[in-house]
């Protein structure tokens, strides 16, 4: 059966249908950046849908950012449909006023996850480039807004040494999101030698393919963004200093 291939969805619209149809198939890696859709005519006939549902899909596809449209040449999955999608949740989770407590939460439960597939899937080149990143992170002369992304770049590549993509995908978001909180972890007494002296054990520990040892190393190393957020509820719970009294 063809990945384009689709059954009528009680009644809700075709053009609908379609569209998410087509969405699933990006979100699942089954359509690429660059891939080009079959022809309208053809996507028609191969999900027996009209050609105006196939439009108005189309055009609603456009509309997010997911497809190009090169007139004379084709309908094409957009270069940057990933980082579109993550914007997309990124927007949806700022909205919903989704707290960096929970985001915090949400990181352990999926850095825990993607280092234990490190372990088990690391190839040789891989802990080598490990290694790599970690000596970047130990450079005693960068400023800490460097570290800071470099900070989020070694744990990003974690998450890729564990070869899933999808919690590759969410843990960048994430920490894209809890960056300006890593700003703040930076600037604490002490706290840059005491994040390189976990960066190095984590390391060693992923070398040795220990996974008990690097998941405590881990969960004692994000317990400082719990400290950062709850000095940030002591502040915003102690009552607003009132104004002088004016001398009459």
């Amino acid at each position: 059966m063809s990945k384009f291939s689709i059954t009528s969805s009680r009644r809700e619209d075709l053009d609908e249908v379609v569209l998410k149809h087509i969405r699933a198939l990006i979100a699942n890696g089954e359509l690429a950046p660059g891939d080009r859709l079959p022809p309208e005519h053809t996507l028609a006939s191969m999900l027996s849908v009209s050609r105006p549902a196939i439009r108005e899909a189309i055009k609603r596809l456009r509309g997010m950012g997911l497809v190009t449209v090169k007139v004379g040449v084709g309908t094409f999955i957009s270069q940057d449909v990933h980082s579109v999608v993550s914007n997309a949740i990124e927007s949806s989770l700022l909205l919903d006023r989704i707290s960096a407590a929970e985001l915090v939460e949400v990181r352990q439960v999926v850095e825990e996850a993607a280092l234990r597939f490190a372990i088990t899937r690391a190839t040789a080149e891989d802990i080598v480039l490990l290694w790599q990143k970690l000596a970047e992170l130990e450079n005693p002369d960068q400023a800490k807004e460097s570290f800071v992304r470099r900070d989020i770049a070694f744990h990003n590549l974690i998450a890729q040494i564990g070869k899933n993509r999808a919690l590759e995908r969410m843990l960048g978001m994430i920490s894209d999101l809890l960056v300006e909180l890593s700003r703040q972890v930076v600037i604490l007494p002490g706290q840059l030698e005491k994040s390189n002296v976990q960066h190095r054990r984590l390391t060693e520990a992923i070398t040795a393919r220990n996974a008990d040892e690097a998941s405590s190393i881990l969960r004692e190393h994000l317990q400082v963004f719990d400290v950062i957020i709850e000095e940030s509820w002591k502040r915003d719970d102690q009552p607003a200093a009132s104004a002088p009294k004016q001398e009459t």
